[in-house]
């Protein structure tokens, strides 16, 4: 799945909303996450600001009472975070991402929930080869993710930006407005995000703009800002 937007609409936010569902469901699956861009600690804060249900800004300046902070305590307990496993590492190539999938799913069958998703954040900032500045084509870059996915049999979700579209006052982007439209070639399913309306608790439309399946268009979410999570 590739999760598309211009900036601040919120694709980090709806790919660790995912995460968490599948790591604190009834029946939880590992999750692997390379964040090229968040440190591993400000992805923990954003994953118990969700499971605590609290500002993402207070959490991290500390404002609350101690009663509050009880109830942040508790919450981070109940996370799951053993589920979790964070790299990091700056200039990943996706071969160093499937490296490192191989490896946790072999630890996983051994002992453990499996692997049940890998996240990367975000596309823009993957390197094509170590030791080169030569660039590669999106398209290829995504094709060589879309293998690594295949083999490990794990499902994969990439954010990606979205330059702005050509027409000014345009809100909701379009596949048409990649760079490079080769990257959404082997791509199942495409997620857009418009931009978000104000802040708050509300409800917005993410838009399904390729699927294996035949249904596309518009779907209602409800998205929380303050604690930058989709329900």
């Amino acid at each position: 799945m590739l999760i598309a937007g211009r900036p601040s609409t919120g694709k980090t936010a709806l790919a660790l909303s995912i995460a968490k569902n599948i790591v604190m469901r009834k029946d939880p699956k590992a999750v692997a996450i390379f964040s090229l861009e968040i440190s591993k600690d400000n992805l923990m804060s954003r994953f118990v600001a969700m499971t605590a249900e609290v500002s993402l800004l207070k959490l991290k300046a500390g404002q609350f009472s101690k009663t509050q902070w009880r109830g942040v305590v508790a919450a981070a307990a109940r996370f799951p975070s053993s589920l979790l496993y964070i790299d990091d590492s700056p200039n990943l190539t996706p071969e160093d991402i499937g490296l490192d999938g191989k490896r946790l799913a072999r630890k996983l069958d051994k002992k453990g929930p499996p692997l049940g998703l890998v996240l990367i954040d975000y596309f823009q900032l993957l390197r094509g080869a170590h030791g080169t500045k030569r660039r590669v084509p999106d398209g290829t870059l995504m094709s060589r993710l879309k293998r690594i996915s295949v083999s490990l049999k794990v499902p994969f979700i990439v954010t990606s930006s979205i330059p702005r579209p050509s027409d000014a006052g345009r809100t909701t982007p379009m596949l048409g407005d990649f760079k490079e439209p080769s990257l959404t070639h082997s791509v199942d399913t495409i997620v857009l995000l418009p931009q978000i309306p104000r802040m708050g608790k509300r409800r917005r439309m993410v838009i399904v703009a390729k699927n294996r399946r035949p249904k596309t268009g518009p779907v209602p979410v409800i998205f929380d800002s303050a604690r930058a999570y989709f329900t």
